[in-house]
């Protein structure tokens, strides 16, 4: 698990082959110094994966590693027939690497306050897999549909919305952006204050935000805390980040 979870924090954010390479070789040092007992075909093995659905997906959620590629390919192909069956079909051929981005699409997911970047070439299925890995953790996907004149203004209006239904009713999240779809350098000022703060500047009227923080302050002292509206609003925003993500896609040659 160790260096699962080393790889995926560090050589996943790594686009050059040589630092991957060196980065793979740091941890693996570490492992045989740190371990020394254990053979070593134990520390390497691979395909390293692991996931909270090893055993299925009605499953009690454990994270575990996958016990081959066989099984969970066949867990993930029975979660994408669930998910054509409920909405648009995905024609997706989840070969050997395809099941290992979902799974580190999920891992991100699970995490708190989990965001992603996936960079890839064209036509590699990052829309596809995200789409895949939402569902596998019970987020609805929302994605803003370009038209003529489309601006910052209607992406705030956008993300209104989703900060509304994720803080006020509880509905998780996942706002999937392609570069395609950025049609304004303002639209990742948006994307880039929410990934750093939670809020986005001039997202509600002052009005709305008097009824989001009137509307939680019950919640705000249940929980013991004082109901002002700092503290109102400092729990609203972490009921966003909690619900909301963001899977952020880019093309490269």
């Amino acid at each position: 698990m160790y260096r699962h979870e080393a790889m995926r924090v560090y050589t996943d954010k790594l686009v050059d082959v040589a630092d991957i390479t060196q980065a793979s070789k740091i941890i693996d040092t570490g492992l045989h110094t740190v371990f020394a007992e254990v053979p070593e075909s134990q520390l390497t093995a691979e395909p390293l994966l692991l996931c909270n659905f090893t055993n299925g997906l009605d499953s009690d959620k454990i994270y575990a590693e996958v016990k081959s590629i066989e099984s969970i390919s066949e867990i993930l192909n029975e979660a994408l027939a669930n998910y054509n069956e409920q909405y648009a079909v995905m024609k997706l051929v989840l070969f050997n690497d395809a099941i290992c981005h979902v799974l580190r699409i999920c891992r991100i997911l699970d995490i708190p306050r989990g965001n992603g970047l996936l960079i890839g070439t064209g036509g590699s299925g990052k829309q596809s897999l995200s789409r895949l890995a939402a569902f596998l953790c019970k987020y609805d996907v929302s994605q803003i549909i370009l038209r003529k004149g489309y601006g910052i203004v209607d992406l705030k209006a956008h993300f209104n919305m989703l900060f509304t239904r994720a803080a006020l009713k509880n509905m998780p999240y996942v706002f999937l952006m392609t570069d395609a779809q950025v049609a304004d350098e303002a639209f990742l000022v948006c994307i880039n204050d929410f990934l750093a703060s939670g809020s986005i500047p001039g997202l509600f009227t002052e009005e709305e935000t008097e009824t989001i923080i009137n509307g939680l302050r019950g919640e705000v002292k249940s929980m013991g805390f004082i109901d002002n509206n700092e503290n109102c609003w400092n729990y609203f925003i972490d009921k966003v980040r909690k619900q909301l993500r963001v899977s952020a896609m880019a093309w490269h040659d």
